[in-house]
């Protein structure tokens, strides 16, 4: 990715309207909101320093990004942009803030579907494979393009009101520079 082309993907601090927190995760929560008349979701990193160095967070964040930012697909959850505001002044060091705008996938993820709100039924094999073939065609896409989910679970499958399903969540996702994958770490959520 051009550091030229990351003029596009910024959104102002200022046009979020930022909602309910909907869900948390390794860097900070995420936050239902408004920008530009649509519904979104807000990723606001607010655990910086909690998991690490500065150095390594931003590193991992902006690989985030470069991978966000070569994602478009219906079953891939979509990417608007980075709302940032870093504080020049020490006193305003209570206003630094950095999130990541998504579509806003309005249902649940498939882990509550599944063990929440137990909403499919044994005979319900129809919707079952409807989700299947979501995620596998989001997966194939995002393999097309030589990268690697690291993470997928049902925690990281959102699903739309109209039941269309997104994979989410990259931040464990690598970029394949050859043609085998050699991984240095464990990773992954917890079973």
């Amino acid at each position: 990715l051009r550091l030229a082309s990351c003029a596009e993907w910024r959104i102002e601090p200022g046009d979020l309207q930022q909602g309910n927190k909907v869900d948390e995760g390794a860097f900070g929560s995420i936050f239902a909101g408004c920008w530009r008349g649509a519904a979104v979701a807000i990723k606001r990193v607010t655990k910086v320093g909690t998991k690490g160095s500065y150095e390594r967070i931003f590193r991992d964040l902006r690989r985030e990004f470069e991978i966000l930012a070569e994602l478009k697909h219906p079953n891939v959850v979509s990417f608007y942009g980075i709302a940032a505001f870093f504080p020049v002044r020490k006193e305003e060091d209570a206003k630094f803030s950095l999130g990541f705008v998504f579509e806003l996938c309005d249902f649940c993820n498939l882990y509550a579907l599944l063990h929440q709100k137990r909403a499919l039924k044994k005979k319900d094999f129809l919707p079952k494979m409807r989700i299947v073939e979501g995620i596998a065609n989001g997966m194939t896409y995002v393999h097309q393009h030589r990268i690697l989910h690291r993470d997928l679970s049902s925690r990281n499958v959102l699903l739309t009101s109209a039941m269309d399903v997104k994979v989410c969540d990259f931040g464990l996702a690598r970029k394949l520079e050859c043609d085998y994958y050699d991984p240095h770490t464990i990773s992954g959520s917890p079973a």
